[in-house]
């Protein structure tokens, strides 16, 4: 029983993290405070959580009960794929219907075209494959877990928008999908290359590189360097939109 502690640890930290991360979402705090207040104390709350969850796998990423250990080109490239989506997502997250603060939802263009939840799809597959490769339970824990987040809230998320937008986000959800080219296959979209941000595949291919570079240092320090690789990005973009919202509405144009 001793081999599995340090995975119940690591489901614990997962536990602790989902908890303030859907719990805040799930109580009436937004409609308290209101939307750009909530979003400070959201980010306060989960940064803090998602510290303790990376210092919790620093501390036991060496210890317990074997993982899967999947060795291969295969999954590393499925990896990239994923930083590949989660790039081209940011870089075209200001034109997406989740960045307007008037509460349309703009024509599917680009990766929207693919999938509507194109870093939620990147963070999947990052998670998976990690999950797989990973050498220790606590490893196949910590990485599952980051799927199952994105999946999950994927799914929080088009509900909330679709309770705040109404028909304007309904249809939007009847043009795209979440499963990459679900709505192609389906004949909702049609692929269409040469909206596809280049910057997006090139700054996915850089961070996987950088990424793949400095694995043996992302766990160093409790965790912090991966921690403060994953928070930057939602400190930026959430201030971004706090500073957006603040600004009054206003339309934002292809």
């Amino acid at each position: 029983m001793n081999d599995y502690w340090p995975a119940v640890y690591m489901f614990i930290a997962w536990v602790v993290f989902f908890g303030t991360h859907v719990g805040l979402g799930a109580t009436g705090l937004r409609r308290h405070l209101g939307p750009v207040r909530f979003a400070v104390v959201f980010l306060i709350v989960a940064s803090v959580s998602f510290l303790g969850l990376c210092a919790t796998y620093a501390a036991v990423h060496f210890e317990g009960r074997s993982g899967f250990g999947v060795r291969g080109v295969l999954l590393p490239a499925v990896v990239t794929v994923g930083f590949v989506f989660m790039a081209s997502a940011l870089a075209v997250y200001p034109r997406s219907p989740m960045a307007q603060v008037d509460g349309s939802a703009p024509e599917p263009r680009g990766l929207a075209r693919i999938t509507r939840h194109g870093f939620m799809v990147g963070a999947t597959l990052f998670g998976l494959a990690h999950a797989a490769m990973a050498t220790r339970l606590t490893g196949t824990i910590f990485f599952a877990g980051f799927a199952v987040l994105a999946v999950l809230g994927s799914v929080l998320q088009d509900r909330r928008l679709l309770r705040a937008r109404g028909p304007a986000y309904a249809q939007y959800l009847a043009a795209t999908s979440f499963f990459p080219f679900a709505a192609i296959a389906a004949g909702r979209q049609r692929l269409v290359l040469s909206e596809l941000s280049a910057w997006g595949l090139v700054g996915g291919l850089v961070a996987a590189a950088i990424v793949r570079a400095a694995h043996p240092y992302l766990f160093a320090a409790y965790g912090l360097p991966f921690a403060f690789a994953l928070l930057g990005p939602a400190w930026f973009f959430t201030l971004r939109a706090i500073a957006k919202a603040s600004a009054g509405p206003a339309k934002t144009a292809y």
